[in-house]
């Protein structure tokens, strides 16, 4: 009975191997689908008399600006919180999905990665190995990206908002409200800017210094992973040349990715230091 076992566990393994990276891909095409189709279920309450997509989100949220706006305080009324706080669940939602869709596709182009290795003779099959793995990995640093931007508007629903602010042709009251704040926030911090405006330059200050920490992070950890790839390819045997290839390929794009985070960061800290010109900047011509 023991060697049929022993008999049988090899080919149990070749059966998951070949079935386990499908399963993966299948995984991620229902991740990705949920990422984009889920939110919308899980972002909560929707606000009262909004569709709960970014159009009425965006219709909504003008509607309320304008309203707090008015009030000349800095505390939300309750047409606006529900607003912000339908966007804050909307983005924990996608930021899970991509979380999830990240880790999926790390362990997808892991797989595939190492069949490309493992293959002998070069030909059609290496080939489709190699471009199947460069896809995925690719997907992947999408994945990071989304989860680091939905991170992002997860902790600043409001200023992640504001965009949409730019999209209210054809309302005096809004086109009025945004005109003011953008000059308030250029003429920063000289003059009184209303509660509101005040509330929005913060807001816009956190928002960037989100993103700062985040590529700043991500930034280490490239270059962290371009060191120990860089010091793996000279350990590798020179035998193993396509090893020793792929190793330092990796290599290099993690440090060119590191590179753009840096890029990101720093410009994200510039913002987060004087954040009203950019907050200006965004509502410049947008009326």
């Amino acid at each position: 009975m023991i060697g049929v076992v022993n008999s049988l566990a090899p080919a149990r393994v070749t059966v998951l191997g070949r079935c386990l990276p499908a399963a993966l891909a299948a995984l991620a095409v229902v991740l990705a689908g949920g990422f984009v189709l889920a939110p919308r279920l899980l972002a909560g309450p929707v606000p009262r008399g909004a569709t709960a997509d970014e159009k009425g989100i965006g219709e909504a949220f003008r509607a309320a600006f304008v309203t707090y706006w008015h009030t000349e305080s800095r505390q939300f009324p309750a047409e606006l919180q529900s607003v912000v706080d339908y966007w804050c669940g909307y983005h924990v939602a996608k930021a899970v999905f991509a979380g999830l869709l990240l880790l999926v596709l790390a362990a997808l182009a892991v797989l595939v990665w190492k069949s490309f290795l493992r293959t002998e003779r070069a030909g059609i099959g290496l080939l489709a190995r190699g471009v199947a793995g460069t896809l995925v990995t690719l997907g992947a640093l999408g994945s990071l990206l989304l989860v680091m931007a939905n991170i992002q508007g997860m902790i600043t629903p409001f200023g992640s908002l504001f965009p949409l602010l730019t999209d209210g042709f054809g309302d005096p009251d809004l086109g009025q409200a945004v005109e003011q704040v953008r000059a308030q926030a250029a003429a920063y911090p000289h003059g009184a800017p209303q509660p509101a405006t005040q509330a929005m330059i913060d807001e816009f200050a956190l928002y960037h210094l989100v993103m700062a920490v985040l590529a700043g992070l991500v930034a280490t950890a490239c270059i962290v992973a371009s060191a120990v790839l860089w010091k793996r390819s000279t350990k590798t045997p020179p035998a193993q040349r396509r090893t020793r290839r792929l190793l330092l390929s990796f290599g290099v794009a993690a440090m060119l990715l590191s590179a753009a985070m840096i890029a990101v960061t720093v410009a994200n800290i510039a913002t987060t230091a004087d954040p009203a010109p950019a907050l200006a900047a965004l509502f410049a011509g947008s009326w």
